[in-house]
């Protein structure tokens, strides 16, 4: 019974309805009201008069050949599922999703070039820097653009312009696209999650509205809906919105959709609370606002670990060649495993001669592979310099004793310890002359002529010199006036 009831309403409703369109037209027809050909539909106090007058509109432009709109059946780019996108068509639950802070524009500061005009119409694109006379700068808010799409051209060239308009039925100053044309938002931040408008269609507006949301890399959707008069639209994405398009089929000349209140802002998660969206944050969850990645694999510095050492990138001196001990040998911040110049002594690895220890001069005593700063045995004589009485030895190929006028034909052998003869012969003269102070020469004479032959003698059992040999070596020294006179090399 119930329903009954209802469906006796709805068709109760629909006779009346009609009956009132009939009339409509019956009283236009009676009233004689009749349009002008030259009728300007950009005259909005005209065309509020001729309402006044009782002719009827919608009737007259039904009477009009259908213009068809641009064909807006396209594939998608992406689904929307897949951007996470979110329509509303109720303010209040788009209000319950915005952001804390959204820009709204109202373009309520528009100027009219005339006293008692209520449309006005430019053809340069409207953004915070116009300065047109109707609107001054600063007057648009910042980080938006508005543009026409030309679809097709006006023969009054008109085409690719825009009209601010206080409407009949509107509360307040709105803007569109002239005829078919497409109105262009483009944002100019990359990070536009939520986007609100009014819509509203004008009186010879013709098809669905059309609206293509546009992301970094292209068309993200599509949206359409039917035509009427006042509509709230919303959007939520989970990737930036660059632009939006807004198109409907208007009249000859005039508007089809009219957009106002366009509000916009950045709603986008951010985990991190590094003011990067986490759909585009490369370390969601690691705070990195400038997204370095050396790599470039998509990973932010600051939570990847190219080389897998657990070391994150950010703060790996080697972040692509692996090194978990991040050893820094010249604390340079580069690791010793990629560091071109390991000790830091501005010789290049593969030139210096010691890459662990610096050594800027590369002096290498016995000329092998090793320099003196990091070879265990300078002199090549098979002890160890931490065992070696003369690690940096003598080795003259002849035995002499500077200073004498005697020719010895001996060789300088190694004797004991990493020493040669002449390494003992040097340090023996050396330790004399450092006594010498001008008035004990004949006492030191004396001492070093003892120690040298205590020395000999150790040559002799070691069979490194004849008994002959020793006799002139001796024999030389008596002549060489030490201390005082022997130069030590």
């Amino acid at each position: 019974m119930k329903h009954l009831k209802i469906t006796c309403y709805l068709i109760l409703l629909l006779v009346f309805t009609i009956s009132c369109e009939k009339e409509a037209i019956t009283s236009s027809e009676n009233i004689k009201v009749e349009l002008d050909e030259n009728f300007n539909f950009k005259d909005y106090q005209a065309i509020q008069k001729m309402i006044n007058a009782g002719f009827d509109f919608n009737t007259y432009f039904k009477t009009l050949p259908v213009k068809t709109t641009k064909n807006t059946t396209k594939i998608k780019a992406k689904l929307s599922e897949e951007a996470g996108l979110t329509y509303y068509t109720d303010m209040e639950n788009f209000i319950d999703i915005s952001c804390d802070v959204m820009t709204l524009e109202d373009f309520e500061e528009a100027r009219y070039r005339t006293p008692d005009g209520t449309i006005v119409f430019f053809s340069e694109n409207l953004d915070a820097t116009t300065n047109n006379g109707v609107f001054l700068p600063n007057e648009i808010a910042t980080g938006v653009v508005f543009s026409v799409e030309k679809e097709e051209e006006e023969p009054d060239g008109r085409e690719g312009t825009l009209a601010v308009a206080d409407l009949p039925y509107g509360p307040s100053k709105q803007l569109a696209p002239v005829s078919d044309n497409a109105l262009v938002i483009d944002f100019i931040s990359n990070d536009i999650s939520t986007v609100s408008m009014d819509i509203r269609l004008s009186f010879d507006a013709t098809g669905d509205v059309n609206i293509t949301i546009s992301g970094e890399n292209g068309i993200i959707d599509y949206y359409t809906f039917n035509s009427g008069a006042n509509t709230f639209w919303g959007v939520k994405a989970n990737e930036p919105i660059t632009q939006i398009t807004v198109q409907a089929g208007g009249g000859p000349r005039t508007p089809g959709a009219w957009i106002d209140n366009l509000s916009f802002g950045s709603c986008f998660p951010d985990f991190d609370n590094d003011l990067i969206p986490d759909a585009i944050d490369n370390c969601p969850e690691t705070p990195n606002p400038d997204q370095a990645d050396m790599d470039e694999d998509g990973i932010g510095d600051v939570c990847d670990d190219s080389d897998d050492d657990g070391v994150f990138d950010d703060i790996d001196n080697c972040p692509t060649t692996p090194n978990p001990d991040q050893a820094d040998l010249d604390e340079d911040g580069i690791g010793d495993v990629c560091d071109d110049d390991i000790d830091g002594d501005d010789i290049m690895n593969e030139y210096d001669n010691c890459s662990y220890t610096p050594n800027s001069n590369q002096a290498n005593y016995d000329g092998d592979d090793e320099g003196d700063a990091c070879d265990d045995d300078d002199d090549n004589d098979g002890v160890k310099d931490s065992r070696d009485n003369h690690p940096f030895s003598n080795t003259t190929e002849d035995f002499y004793i500077s200073g004498a006028e005697c020719f010895l034909d001996i060789e300088n052998q190694f004797a004991r310890n990493g020493s040669t003869m002449m390494d003992e012969l040097d340090s023996l003269i050396e330790d004399i002359n450092s006594q010498y102070d001008g008035d004990n020469w004949e006492e030191l004479n004396r001492d070093f002529l003892r120690k040298l032959s205590g020395i000999t003698y150790m040559w002799r059992r070691d069979r490194l010199i004849s008994r002959g040999e020793r006799n002139d070596i001796l024999s030389c020294a008596r002549n060489a006036h030490i201390p005082g006179y022997y130069d030590i090399n």
